[in-house]
């Protein structure tokens, strides 16, 4: 069994794994607001979010509840 400051240490790879991934999404991100820009198109697509929204939740094998997927995608 794992003691307490182990458990921290996982948690902390976690959080680094985590912030690159979405420091790389917000890359493509900004990518496709340029292409957009250029292209005069909308940035805000709703259908987009919730087909995200919508996959994720399917592929979900917990313990994140969906609201808890939401929350999270709607910060980011």
């Amino acid at each position: 069994m794992q003691d307490l400051e182990g458990y921290r240490q996982e948690i902390d790879r976690v959080d680094e794994k985590i912030l690159k991934l979405l420091n790389e999404r917000m890359g493509i991100v900004k990518k496709i607001g340029e292409l957009k820009n250029k292209n005069k198109s909308s940035v805000y697509r709703p259908e987009r979010e919730r087909a995200i929204l919508k996959r994720l939740c399917e592929l979900n094998l917990g313990p994140l509840n969906e609201r808890a997927i939401e929350a999270i995608y709607q910060e980011i």
